[in-house]
């Protein structure tokens, strides 16, 4: 009497065989693929290519700009003309982020003033030669307490690639 076992015995040559034969085409495509094609995409893969990094500069406005007004302090005026001068040859994007709101003063109130700031900062960086398009001003929504701790700016300069 023949038992179970013995009568399934074929199933795992069978197994073997079709392994074997999967191997050998693996194999055989393996062949008709250029290897020189495959080391330059895995060299493309795992190399690092130099791009040039983000700029980002954090910034009180009440450091920069006079008290109560949108007119830049001369020292500031003039680091922010030779940044933007850079910045234009580069031809990348200015973003301007205008976070929370400046005191309240005698023409404006704070958040006028917070906004008159940024679009001070954007027609100088513009009229320093960037790209009146690459320019983005931003003014987030402050909420709560949030927008009381006086006026920053976030100005972050991102390279063509």
């Amino acid at each position: 009497m023949m038992r179970a076992s013995d009568q399934t015995r074929w199933l795992l040559s069978f197994a073997d065989l079709i392994l074997l034969l999967l191997a050998f085409f693996v194999l055989l495509h393996a062949q008709s693929i250029n290897p020189d094609a495959v080391v330059e995409s895995i060299g493309d893969a795992f190399s690092a290519e130099a791009r040039p990094a983000t700029v980002e500069r954090r910034l009180v406005a009440d450091e920069i700009f006079n008290p109560g007004e949108a007119v830049l302090r001369p020292e500031a005026r003039a680091t922010f003309v030779r940044f933007a001068r850079d910045w234009a040859r580069r031809r990348g994007t200015v973003s301007i982020t205008s976070i929370g709101r400046a005191g309240d003063s005698a023409r404006f109130d704070g958040w006028e003033l917070a906004a008159a700031r940024a679009a001070a900062l954007g027609r100088l960086i513009r009229d320093a030669g960037m790209d009146p398009r690459a320019i983005e001003i931003v003014m987030p929504p402050s909420r709560g307490r949030e927008g009381l701790g006086g006026q920053r700016l976030v100005l972050r300069f991102t390279p063509a690639r």
